[in-house]
């Protein structure tokens, strides 16, 4: 088991370090160390292929079905959080009920929206933004005589309405509420202010906090969902959402990626269904094939199985973004491969001319390769919970 940077040394332990330092930065070769790097190369694939496999579905392969599913993850999360928000809002329209919202602040806003609207050509007016302001501007009570008194006070359900309307309007196409989405932004503004002033001064016992954690759950999930770059994966082809949901591989961008597939307790799901966490298997082992993708070394020839490159993967993927994705047992798997795929390179330049020295010095640093390379190896299968015993019989 290993948690730094390793070296040769680091895995034959005290036995002749110089020695082994000095093989395997020099040319040493020989065919037998030649079969034992492909052997132990090939199996490392395989302790690669093994570890991809306990991270998520074979799905995570293919670019295209991983985004596919990532993405509908997404969305199956977006449309959960939606109903804990609005569940909220009932929650909170059930407490402040006939609850009096001084509406001043939406009637100034109406009256300055309809004196827009008459300065306009009859071919420029909106009918329905007018019809609205008319109706905000016109709100009031049958007093005696049924004669309509108007009124600068409106029950907290009525505007609770309004902001509804105002919210689903803003979600909505132009061309279905006849509103643009800034019109039906500003609206939604000024009621949440309104509303806001009567919820602090109400006589109602705990309205004004409960009314700024609904508003606070509400800017969570506008931040995470609609202004990071998860929002980017709504219009995305499914080839692309991985790549976006990544940012780059930066830490930061993989922590949202996980809150938006699996939520939270911040976003009223103390524990992830099962269909989250398979997405975010998807993801997690698509951003490490992704990695491993780019540190195989193409230039090596002669290999049934292309062999990793120690110094591209730490280059693929950084270690802060692997504490993101991994369990701290996973995490130790990952390490053991990047250590093994060091020494068997190291012991691979080594091997890479032919070695005809019969000296006992010479023989020695052979047998120490030997053991360099199958001490790493078996470090990995037997030291890993996670790929221990995919393979055995490793070189003495």
């Amino acid at each position: 088991e290993t948690g730094v940077t390793p070296k040769v040394t680091d895995v034959t332990g005290a036995r002749l370090p110089a020695v082994v330092e000095r093989a395997t930065v020099q040319t040493l070769g020989g065919q037998p160390i030649s079969a034992a790097v492909e052997r132990q190369t090939a199996q490392l694939a395989t302790a690669k292929d093994a570890f991809l496999a306990r991270l998520g579905p074979q799905t995570a392969e293919d670019v295209v079905a991983s985004g596919g599913a990532v993405s509908a993850g997404i969305q199956k999360q977006i449309a959960r959080v939606k109903g804990v928000e609005d569940y909220l809002w009932q929650e909170l329209r059930g407490m402040a009920t006939d609850t009096p919202v001084n509406i001043s602040g939406l009637k100034k806003l109406a009256a300055d929206v309809e004196r827009q609207q008459a300065n306009l050509l009859p071919s420029q007016r909106n009918g329905k933004l007018t019809a609205l302001a008319n109706e905000i501007l016109d709100y009031g009570f049958v007093g005696g005589g049924g004669k309509k008194v108007k009124t600068d006070t409106a029950p907290w359900q009525v505007v609770d309405e309004w902001r509804r309307a105002f919210g689903e309007g803003i979600e909505s196409s132009e061309l279905l509420t006849g509103l643009s989405r800034g019109q039906q932004e500003r609206f939604y503004a000024v009621a949440l202010q309104d509303m806001e002033r009567a919820a602090a001064v109400s006589a109602v016992p705990g309205l004004g906090r409960y009314y700024q954690e609904v508003r606070a759950f509400g800017a969570r999930a506008r931040q995470l969902f609609n202004e990071s770059h998860v929002a980017n994966i709504l219009d995305a082809d499914p080839e692309q959402v991985v790549m976006l949901l990544q940012a780059g591989g930066g830490p930061t961008a993989v922590k949202r990626a996980r809150a938006a597939i699996l939520g939270g307790p911040e976003f009223g799901q103390a524990t992830p269904s099962p269909e989250a966490r398979e997405t975010w298997n998807i993801f997690r082992r698509r951003i490490l094939e992704a990695a491993f993708e780019k540190a195989t070394d193409k230039s090596a020839a002669g290999f049934l199985s292309e062999p990793l490159s120690a110094l591209k993967l730490e280059k693929a993927i950084s270690k802060a973004t692997l504490d993101e994705l991994l369990a701290p047992a996973e995490r130790q798997a990952f390490n053991n491969i990047a250590t093994v795929a060091k020494v068997i390179r190291q012991a691979e330049r080594a091997g890479g001319t032919t070695y005809t020295s019969t000296t006992p010095q010479g023989i020695a640093t052979q047998h120490l390769l030997y053991g360099a390379i199958g001490s790493g190896v078996a470090m990995l299968f037997g030291g890993s919970p996670v790929v221990g015993g995919v393979v055995g019989g490793l070189v003495a």
